[in-house]
């Protein structure tokens, strides 16, 4: 399927978040714009199901890594979902915006209890 506006051959988007701790650096985080992300009018509100793989153990249950999100941030989960953000298509993103910096800051705070998780696996 072609993206109407960008053309892209197959209409994905991602937003890719790596971690580099000095010691090595990885990708923690391929967030699917396309698939995480509802839209009402001009809000888009960005989430995630918790996929995520633990190295070569493969990948961890959806709803342990949504547990331990919850017992370590729990204003990352609304409906048993990763939040993320709720951004206002209506306005420039901008990074004085309190929406923006709020979905910064909740990626930032979910890559690294990612990271946690792994290490407890």
């Amino acid at each position: 399927m072609n993206h109407p506006k960008y053309g892209n051959s197959k209409g994905h988007t991602l937003l890719l978040v790596a971690v580099d701790d000095y010691d090595k650096s990885h990708l923690s985080l391929e967030l699917a714009i396309d698939r995480y992300t509802l839209i009402d009018g001009e809000k888009y509100t960005i989430w995630h199901d918790g996929t995520l793989t633990v190295g070569r153990k493969g990948r961890a249950k959806n709803q342990d890594v949504i547990d331990f999100v919850r017992d370590r941030q729990p204003g990352l989960i609304r409906d048993n979902k990763i939040f993320l953000g709720q951004l206002d298509n209506s306005k420039s993103f901008t990074w004085t915006s309190l929406d923006v910096n709020n979905f910064i800051s909740n990626i930032i705070d979910y890559v690294l209890l990612r990271d946690q998780f792994r290490r407890t696996r």
